[in-house]
């Protein structure tokens, strides 16, 4: 009696999921001036903010990169960091004494209103040739996560790491 306690339990599978995929020997390689940045948003009025959801000041910025692996046909870049409270798809902003509350920053596409999701690709251009340079532009924004009586003011910083995501 014992032993059939212990003996295992039966399992039956209800499906199968096969991963795939490749390893490239180099795909890409960041221009050294696109690695680390800067983009400032300047200072904004708390009062431009109203409801949840309304953008604030805008700053532009590109990643450059060449030597594309003849492989790679379409580059695109993702963004990661700490979400903000309130909006999971926005940057938050960095914890610290005095800080901001109630804001985020949007990462978008360059015609400044798709949101490049944290976590998710975006849209891409294709690779570029042998030799030459490509260059994916975006737009920062903040963006309110609550209504104007939750946005406190203090320094609104954050950091995003990026990942070029290929094919």
């Amino acid at each position: 009696m014992v032993a059939a306690c212990l003996a295992p339990m039966a399992h039956s599978a209800d499906g199968t999921i096969n991963f795939t995929g490749t390893i490239l020997e180099g795909a890409c390689t960041v221009e050294p001036g696109s690695a680390t940045q800067n983009v400032a948003l300047g200072t904004v009025n708390k009062a431009a903010f109203v409801n949840a959801g309304d953008r604030a000041s805008s700053a532009p910025f590109s990643v450059v990169f060449n030597s594309c692996n003849p492989a790679v046909t379409r580059v695109a870049l993702r963004f990661d960091g700490r979400p903000a409270a309130g909006n999971n798809q926005l940057l938050g902003l960095t914890a610290s004494t005095g800080a901001a509350a109630g804001v985020g920053i949007g990462l978008f596409e360059s015609d400044g209103s798709t949101l490049v999701p944290l976590g998710t690709k975006s849209l891409g251009i294709a690779a570029p040739a042998s030799g030459a340079s490509a260059r994916l532009d975006f737009t920062a924004k903040y963006v309110a996560t609550a209504d104007v009586s939750a946005i406190t003011g203090g320094p609104a910083n954050a950091v995003a790491t990026f990942t070029l995501d290929y094919n």
